[in-house]
């Protein structure tokens, strides 16, 4: 559900996301289970629309890792998570049918 907080469920990791590596390839995207990538259609370098990865929506993030070890350029990495550091660096998704 678009209004579930799973951020609960995580056991101590969670992916750090390095905008700097990121290819915006989408693998990450793809191998979430859970819908937690941000993605925004932005001009490319010749004006063209392409998918751009924004960040990471920490509060649907159960820290399962599977994006980090699908991410070809390591933009993802695993970190030990500290408190507040998931609401202080989410992206949150725009949903225009929740708030």
């Amino acid at each position: 559900s678009v209004l579930k907080d799973l951020s609960i469920s995580r056991e101590g990791m969670m992916p750090h996301f390095d905008e700097e590596k990121c290819i915006h390839c989408a693998a990450c995207d793809t191998a979430c289970p859970d819908f937690c990538f941000v993605w925004d259609e932005l001009p490319d370098k010749k004006g063209r629309p392409q998918m751009f990865l924004q960040g990471i929506d920490y509060q649907y993030c159960k820290g399962c890792l599977k994006c980090v070890v699908a991410c070809p350029t390591e933009a993802l990495a695993s970190a030990r998570e500290t408190d507040g550091y998931g609401e202080q660096n989410r992206v949150p998704h725009r949903f225009n049918w929740a708030n």
